[in-house]
């Protein structure tokens, strides 16, 4: 859980430290509803995209920082785009949360077992 106007900063940033398994996609998803987590404003990243990967065992070994604007974060009900929802960049967000993508709407579809090793979590202004 998290309290913080996201009209107040440009952007999330995490640095990751490394990944393993089969997944590649995940996203951060924020919510501005206490009574109700059934939307969500979202924004993926891709972990095999980042790196030059240093394989260990077969995980990912190197850090890489991501930045995520605020208006890159768009608005999902139960999963699928909600083109009708207020914008994000009016609310204030009270959770925050990573998930693996690839839901029952979304093209890219993902299985198996995977990680992230998340450094920090950081707001920019």
């Amino acid at each position: 859980q998290c309290d913080f106007s996201s009209s107040n900063y440009e952007a999330i940033e995490l640095r990751l430290r490394g990944s393993n398994g089969d997944l590649w996609r995940y996203k951060i998803l924020l919510t501005n509803q206490k009574d109700t987590y059934q939307r969500s404003y979202e924004a993926y990243f891709n972990v095999s995209d980042t790196c030059q990967c240093k394989h260990t065992k077969g995980a990912c070994r190197c850090e890489v920082d991501i930045s995520l604007p605020m208006a890159d974060f768009k608005a999902y009900y139960r999963g699928k785009l909600d083109p009708d929802a207020p914008p994000l960049n009016s609310s204030n967000v009270v959770s925050l949360g990573i998930q693996a993508a690839g839901g029952v709407y979304e093209e890219d579809k993902q299985s198996g077992v995977g990680s992230i090793e998340i450094d920090w979590i950081k707001l920019v202004s």
